[in-house]
C-alpha cells in the first residue's frame, strides 16, 4: 500500500461512554468537550452515549463529534419493549451506531445471525455502521482468534453490498481481559484483517477501510498505537469519560 493511501484514509476515533454518565456529568463532559481542537482534514470523531443522553451530546458537539448509538436493535419499529429501532436512532439524526460490541457478544449473547440482522437495520435506515469484531465468547484461544475474525467478517460480507463498505469502520477488539496485547501483534492483526478484506472486496475497499484498535488503549500508550501502519485510530472505553481523552485525540496529529 502506498503511502498516499495511508494518507487518505481519516483517523477515526470513538469514545463509547457505554452505561455510564447522569446528566450532570454529560453536560460538564460535553463542555469539557467543546474545547476539543483537531484538524478535520486529516481526524474524524465520533462519541457514543447511552440513548438517553444522544440528543444532548449532539446539541453540544455535533460541531466536532459525530454522535453515536452504542447499539440498535436487531427489529424493526413495534412490538419490542425496551429496545430501541435503527429507525427511531436515525429520527434523532444521528448517523451512526456500533453494532457487535464485545459486551453485548458476551453479556447479552449476540450471534452472527443477530449482528447480521442489525446490519440490515443499520443499512435500510441510512446509518454507518463502526463493527466491531474479534472477541470470541467461547473463548477458542489466540490460535484460533483470526479464524473468529474471518467468521465474523463473513457475516459483513453477506450483508453489506460493495457500494456501501464507505459507511463502514472496522473496530478490531482483541479477546483479551484487563491487558493489552504487544503493538506487533495489533499490527499483524490489523494488516491480516485488512488483507482478508482485500482478498474478498479487492484492493480499492481495503485500501480506504479504516481499521480501529479497541484493546485498553489510554493516554499512555495511545501515541504508541496511533503509528501502526494499519491502525486507523481507535475505539476508546473508560478513558473517554475522563479529560485524558484529550490525550488519546491529540495522538492523531502524530500520524503521518
Amino acid at each position: 500500500m502506498s503511502l498516499l493511501s495511508l494518507r487518505k484514509r481519516k483517523i477515526f476515533i470513538v469514545g463509547n461512554w457505554k452505561c455510564n454518565g447522569d446528566r450532570a456529568f454529560v453536560n460538564k463532559h460535553c463542555m469539557f468537550l467543546t474545547g476539543t481542537r483537531i484538524d478535520k482534514n486529516t481526524t474524524e470523531l465520533c462519541l457514543a452515549p447511552s440513548n438517553i443522553h444522544l440528543l444532548t451530546c449532539k446539541t453540544f458537539l455535533a460541531h466536532l463529534f459525530n454522535i453515536t448509538a452504542q447499539n440498535i436493535s436487531q427489529f424493526d419499529n413495534g412490538d419490542y419493549t425496551g429496545e430501541v429501532s435503527a429507525k427511531q436512532i436515525k429520527d434523532l439524526g444521528v448517523d451512526w451506531t456500533i453494532i457487535g460490541h464485545s459486551e453485548r457478544r458476551k453479556y447479552f449473547n449476540e450471534d452472527e445471525i443477530i449482528i447480521g440482522r442489525k446490519i440490515e437495520q443499520a443499512l435500510n435506515n441510512k446509518l454507518n455502521i463502526i463493527l466491531c469484531i474479534g472477541y470470541d465468547n467461547k473463548n477458542s484461544g489466540d490460535n484460533k482468534s483470526f479464524d473468529v475474525i474471518k467468521k465474523q467478517m463473513e457475516t459483513a460480507y453477506n450483508k453489506i453490498d460493495k457500494n456501501r463498505w464507505d459507511n463502514v469502520v472496522i473496530a478490531y477488539e482483541p479477546d483479551i481481559e484487563n491487558e493489552i496485547i504487544n503493538k506487533e501483534k495489533i499490527q499483524e492483526m490489523h494488516e491480516n484483517i485488512r488483507n482478508e478484506i482485500k482478498g474478498k472486496l479487492g484492493e480499492e475497499i481495503s485500501n480506504k477501510i479504516r481499521i480501529i484498535y479497541g484493546g485498553n488503549v489510554n493516554e499512555k500508550n495511545c501515541n504508541e498505537l496511533i503509528l501502526l501502519k494499519d491502525v486507523d485510530g481507535f475505539l476508546v472505553g473508560e478513558p473517554s469519560i475522563k479529560s485524558t481523552f484529550n490525550n488519546i485525540i491529540e495522538s492523531a496529529k502524530l500520524k503521518k
